[in-house]
């Protein structure tokens, strides 16, 4: 079992930048993410684009935190829908 893991939903109902949540320090781990609407979002590490995820699909990505905290977020074309799930290694 992981010792740090965190899922959740999230449900958008205009366009812009939202934070899903913040990863603590020293964590390293896996995300998976799913578009569930018809406009792509831009999935962000620490404010930083890193990848774009298409209309009903889903995106997993490894993220090493260096000894810094890093902060999930997507910025969003409109109406959003979709969820997620981190999980440490």
């Amino acid at each position: 079992m992981a010792k740090y893991a965190n899922t959740g939903s999230f449900h958008f109902t205009c366009a812009g930048t939202k934070t899903l949540f913040t990863v603590p320090n020293g964590i390293n781990g896996t995300l998976a993410i799913s578009n569930n609407s018809n406009k792509s979002f831009v999935l962000l590490l620490n404010n930083t684009v890193t990848i774009h995820v298409k209309p009903y699909s889903i995106a997993r990505i490894g993220s090493s935190s260096g000894g810094f905290s890093t902060k999930i977020a997507i910025r969003t074309k409109g109406p959003t829908n979709g969820a997620y799930i981190f999980q440490q290694n």
